[in-house]
């Protein structure tokens, strides 16, 4: 039985990786986040939604945690990679990137951007 759950919980982390998700972004000051990691503002790194991060008992459980991600801003076609360590209250698909990340894709000006984004190695 154990050997089964094992299996199911790679092949789900596989999938996930296999996806492209598209959404939008906007950004904010990381800080202490659901992976009970604490990013600073110079940090690259993402909140993804409730809904894909999950709601494990404890953050730091959810199968995203410490992962990568590529984002690509859909107008600009600028792309960023950035680490999953924290969860944010968007729908399906939509990131809260760190200041930072947002930076590497657009100018804050813009305040929110169309992105499309996959699991990458970090």
């Amino acid at each position: 039985m154990l050997l089964t759950s094992l299996l199911v919980a790679v092949s789900c982390v596989a999938l996930i990786g296999a996806q492209t998700f598209t959404g939008d972004a906007t950004y904010t000051t990381p800080g202490l986040g659901a992976c009970e990691v604490n990013s600073r503002a110079s940090d690259i790194v993402i909140a993804m939604n409730r809904e894909q991060f999950g709601s494990p008992a404890r953050g730091r459980d959810s199968v995203w945690c410490n992962k990568c991600v590529k984002v690509t801003a859909t107008k600009f076609g600028t792309s960023v990679t950035a680490r999953v360590l924290d969860r944010s209250s968007g729908k399906k698909g939509q990131l809260v990137l760190s200041e930072n990340a947002f930076k590497q894709l657009a100018s804050t000006d813009e305040g929110r951007i169309a992105i499309s984004w996959k699991q990458v190695p970090c």
